[in-house]
């Protein structure tokens, strides 16, 4: 229930947060990202890959806000159990900060993500197991913009751990 709780309020605070942000969105960007397994959890799922679209307010010049929501897939290590894979949907606010002014051909930045993963575990031969389950997360990141291409690595500290390189479009207003 608790969890339940969270994640309501989470989108009510979004819901919130957009009818106050509309008019001042900066930009839209979509990137492809490959998860690498790391500790216990890489010890049964493979490396996986998946995608994220994210929303980007301006805060200041040095200072972006963003909104996210992806899709991954990861695969079983052992094939014990047929085809089975894992799929994770992360929900993620997060903010970044630019170490080189705006204008730059290339604009480094430090940041992280705070959010929600929603887990579940499938496949071909099991059709969906009913094992699913939700998880707080965060993700330090560190990345650079080379105008609209956008290249970022953040790892996930959580049940599910990962090393996430994206690569996308990062599209500016």
């Amino acid at each position: 229930m608790k969890k339940f709780t969270m994640v309501f309020a989470m989108i009510l605070a979004l819901a919130a947060a957009n009818q106050t942000l509309a008019r001042e969105i900066s930009g839209y960007g979509a990137r492809g990202m490959v998860a690498m397994s790391s500790g216990g959890y890489g010890n049964f799922w493979g490396n996986g890959a998946g995608g994220v679209g994210t929303v980007f307010y301006k805060f200041d010049d040095k200072i972006t806000l963003s909104g996210s929501v992806g899709f991954l897939r990861h695969s079983a290590t052992d094939n014990l159990f047929g085809d089975l894979s894992l799929t994770v949907i992360p929900i993620m606010s997060g903010a970044r900060y630019y170490l080189k002014e705006e204008g730059e051909k290339m604009r480094p930045y430090v940041g992280g993500d705070l959010g929600y993963f929603f887990v579940s575990v499938g496949g071909d031969d099991f059709g969906y197991l009913g094992s699913g389950s939700s998880e707080i997360t965060l993700g330090p990141a560190a990345g650079v913009n080379f105008g609209k291409l956008d290249l970022r690595a953040v790892y996930y500290l959580t049940d599910i751990s990962y090393l996430g390189l994206e690569v996308g479009i990062a599209l500016w207003n």
